[in-house]
């Protein structure tokens, strides 16, 4: 149960199961993108943590959709779509963006 986990990955994070909501999002390539942007711009919204899954095996570095994450006072980081791989980041001082 991955809120279970994160609740206690993230103790100060006080995460409630029953206040979870889940985005799912598939992204087919194509040149698409995100500008940067965070996932929690303040109130109302309330979340906390974002987590994201990448499912796809044939991802070659030609096909884009790389995550750039600008945390707060920190340098930027790219990170790959690879195939399994899980990235969480706080969602409300991590600025991110995802390339074409």
């Amino acid at each position: 149960d991955i809120a279970g986990h994160a609740a206690s990955a993230f103790p100060d994070f006080k995460l409630k199961k029953e206040h979870g909501t889940v985005k799912l999002q598939c992204n087919e390539g194509g040149g698409g993108c995100f500008p940067m942007h965070y996932d929690n711009a303040g109130p109302p919204n309330r979340r906390k943590l974002t987590c994201l899954v990448y499912l796809n095996p044939e991802w070659k570095e030609k096909d884009g959709g790389q995550l750039v994450l600008y945390p707060w006072l920190s340098s930027e980081s790219c990170v790959a779509p690879l195939h399994g791989r899980i990235v969480l980041f706080r969602s409300d001082t991590v600025c991110h963006r995802v390339l074409p």
